[in-house]
Formats: structure tokens, C-alpha cells, sequence
């Protein structure tokens, strides 16, 4: 059986770019989608350890993901960003213009 509800078909943004899944249509809305789920699981991971989950910072890995995402992650309330590759966090710094951006080198 196919499941047509457009809710619980959708795939998560964590693939690399060759693995869109069909979803280019709605980037913001499953971008935003998915991140509802992460910061879900932050909230539940966080309450198991008797934190406050004010107190963890969601940095979103933006490597292999074009600008068009990283925007709609902002549009999401995201503004904490990772990538793997100095000459990548250039490109997108100049293409995302200044802002409220905060930019981690992550890996190796």
C-alpha cells in the first residue's frame, strides 16, 4: 500500500545532493518540516538528561546543500551553520550576503 499523505512520504534533507528524493517543489516546507523533527528529539534527548533544551545548539549542516536550503532554513529559524570546507563556506557566505549567520568549520 502507498501512502499518499504528503506528511509521512516526505524525506528527510540529510541526503547527499544526488538523492533529492523528488521534494526540490517544497524545499521550505520539508526543510521545515524536518527540522520540527530534530529539534523534537533535542527536546526529548534533553529531558531525559535533565537539561534545559534552550541550552543546545542546533549548527546545521549545510555541506553539499545548496543556498536555496540554507534559506529555508533561516526562514525556519535556523542561523547556526556547519561546513567541511573553507572554499564551500566562502561561496555560500557570498552568496547569502551578511547577516545573522554564525559559521563553524566541522570534520577532519
Amino acid at each position: 500500500m502507498i501512502d499518499s499523505d504528503p506528511v509521512r512520504t516526505r524525506r528527510p534533507l540529510n541526503s547527499s545532493k544526488h538523492e533529492w528524493f523528488g521534494i526540490l517543489e517544497d524545499v521550505p516546507g520539508h526543510v521545515a518540516f524536518n527540522l520540527d523533527e530534530v529539534r523534537e528529539r533535542i527536546r526529548s534527548a534533553a529531558a531525559r538528561a535533565g537539561r534545559d533544551p534552550g541550552e543546545v545548539k542546533l549548527v546545521a549542516v549545510s555541506k553539499t546543500h545548496p543556498p536555496d536550503v540554507l534559506r529555508a532554513a533561516m526562514d525556519a529559524g535556523v542561523f547556526v551553520f556547519g561546513e567541511n570546507k573553507v572554499q564551500e563556506a566562502e561561496k555560500k557566505v557570498d552568496q547569502l550576503g551578511p547577516g545573522d549567520i554564525e559559521w563553524h568549520l566541522i570534520g577532519h
